[in-house]
């Protein structure tokens, strides 16, 4: 009689242990996890600051000279002798402006040079030389012209190092004619014989600024993205533009309120 209560003890004890399991476990017998909490995201009323976007050196792409401003031209050669202010290559009779950079201790003339028009525009000119004694003069290597006044409202040159190698290259920009004031720039520097050439044509920059701050420049575009009126853009893309790898290359994006954009240097 002992032994069988023991038996059924036994028994019962095992059923309730298996109608337990199956509370627990699902069709297969097989224990169900536990759901966890999913997270949840909280999004901020304020509007997220502006993100820079700086590449790596050598993975954004160089910014060619494709598209330049300043072309070869015929290379005439204006007799001034080689000591002469670079005041003696601005065109007699015109209005102008004038600079030079040493390379090499060869000295490096611009003349940005402006004519009347019957239209009232400027007729501007310029003009990147160098003395060059077997042709007796001053030999005209980059030049753009707009005898007509039908292209540029302006045109300006910055002298600034932007490759840190001591020497400053040119910054020389034109400004479009129209209520875009489209700048297009060309940065010049110079080749293996000293002799001026134009290194870089980054995109045309609309109602655009340029500016340079410690071998770096700065690149400001008018942005439309609500169609705004031409006048009165939203905000400015500012490019950061900078020598890596033996290239000129975009090193930074930003966007900026219209009231942050400095004044053009060229």
């Amino acid at each position: 009689m002992i032994a069988g209560a023991v038996l059924l003890l036994g028994v019962g004890l095992l059923l309730g242990f298996e109608l337990g399991r199956g509370r627990d476990e699902g069709p297969e017998g097989l224990a169900q996890p536990t759901a966890s909490p999913s997270p949840t995201t909280s999004v901020s009323p304020t509007a997220a600051p502006s993100v820079v976007v700086t590449p790596s050196p050598g993975e954004a792409p160089a910014i060619t000279s494709e598209g330049q401003v300043l072309q070869e031209g015929d290379r005439p050669v204006n007799p001034a002798p080689q000591n002469a202010a670079c005041t003696a290559l601005i065109d007699p009779g015109t209005l102008g402006s004038c600079g030079e950079v040493l390379v090499a201790a060869q000295r490096v003339v611009w003349v940005v040079q402006q004519a009347a028009t019957p239209t009232g525009s400027p007729a501007l000119t310029v003009r990147i030389s160098t003395y060059v004694p077997d042709a007796g003069g001053w030999v005209e290597w980059l030049q753009a012209a707009d005898p007509a006044g039908e292209r540029w409202s302006d045109a300006n040159v910055l002298a600034s190092d932007l490759t840190g190698d001591g020497v400053a290259e040119l910054l020389v920009g034109f400004r479009e004619i129209g209520e875009a004031r489209t700048l297009e720039y060309d940065i010049v520097g110079y080749s293996q014989a000293n002799l001026p050439e134009v290194l870089a044509h980054p995109d045309a920059a609309v109602r655009g600024s340029v500016v340079v701050s410690a071998g770096s420049i700065s690149e400001y575009s008018a942005q439309y993205p609500n169609g705004e009126p031409v006048c009165c853009p939203a905000s400015f893309l500012r490019r950061t533009i900078a020598f890596q790898d033996g290239f000129f290359r975009v090193s930074g994006t930003e966007t900026v309120l219209t009231a942050a954009v400095p004044v053009s240097q060229i």
